[in-house]
């Protein structure tokens, strides 16, 4: 029931750009342009399908921007299972500690933990209340002003000193 309401939502905005433009995050576009110009090796994983995923990339002027896209498509498990985030570090050829994970959901934060993967979480207003009380994430690592994921991404990038670029 939920996800045909899901669905339907996604469809609409995906309809129409002008909306899906006002409703992105800028600050996480931003961040994939500042990996990109610093040849950061860039991966989506998204529990979209492929052609909702390539659509909003598309629109948002970001589909050259990542190495990879990985969709529900493309895995026999969705979040919180770690196969996707297990696909783009073998697709990447990186290993899983040389992979830092941006997350919104409890279920993609438990996906990037149990492929082993560091991660930041920008909790939406949805998620706040099970990302803050889960004794799995790391407080250090949540962003609740989105407008800081850029600089607490190179604070992890400093302290970890374990990423690859191209």
């Amino acid at each position: 029931m939920y996800s045909k309401i899901r669905l339907k939502y996604y469809d609409s905005l995906i309809k129409n750009p002008d909306i899906l433009k006002n409703l992105t995050w800028q600050h996480a576009v931003a961040l994939v342009k500042w990996a990109n110009a610093r040849n950061f090796y860039t991966g989506l994983a998204t529990m979209s399908h492929r052609e909702q995923a390539h659509k909003v990339l598309k629109i948002l002027g970001l589909n050259s921007y990542f190495d990879i896209v990985a969709t529900v498509d493309d895995v026999k498990q969705g979040k919180p299972n770690p196969e996707i985030y297990d696909l783009i570090a073998k697709k990447l050829h990186l290993s899983s500690h040389e992979c830092v994970v941006i997350e919104d959901s409890l279920a993609g934060v438990r996906a990037a933990h149990a492929a082993q993967m560091k991660y930041l979480v920008v909790p939406t207003q949805f998620t706040r209340e099970s990302i803050q009380n889960n004794e799995l994430v790391n407080k250090k690592w949540i962003i609740n002003e989105p407008k800081n994921l850029h600089t607490t991404l190179e604070k992890m990038i400093t302290e970890e000193n374990r990423f690859t670029i191209k």
